[in-house]
């Protein structure tokens, strides 16, 4: 959400300066806006995704999060069972 918001500020922005002549100003705006949601995309997903590794072996698949060592979740034999802290989620997964 806040990529599209930063990407419709810098056109807005961008736009009024075009419309009233500024020409470098707004060329200068729309690039800022894009680095900066291009920026906010790519830290977004070494965040929530590079740190993850999935190891399969024993009949089930773990989840594992490398930057802190943790085993995330773990399935065995359709049955998913969630490691988060104080949790003892378990569920089916859907079947198609």
């Amino acid at each position: 959400m806040s990529v599209a918001l930063i990407v419709l500020f810098g056109v807005s922005i961008g736009g009024l300066l075009a419309g009233s002549g500024a020409w470098g100003t707004a060329r200068a705006v729309f690039g800022l806006a894009a680095s900066v949601a291009t920026l906010l995309v790519g830290a977004d997903y070494l965040v929530r995704h590079a740190g993850v590794e999935y190891r399969i072996g024993d009949g089930s698949v773990v989840a594992h999060d490398t930057l802190f060592d943790t085993q995330l979740w773990r399935e065995t034999n359709g049955r998913c069972v969630s490691n988060r802290v104080g949790s003892t989620d378990y569920w089916e997964p859907r079947r198609s």
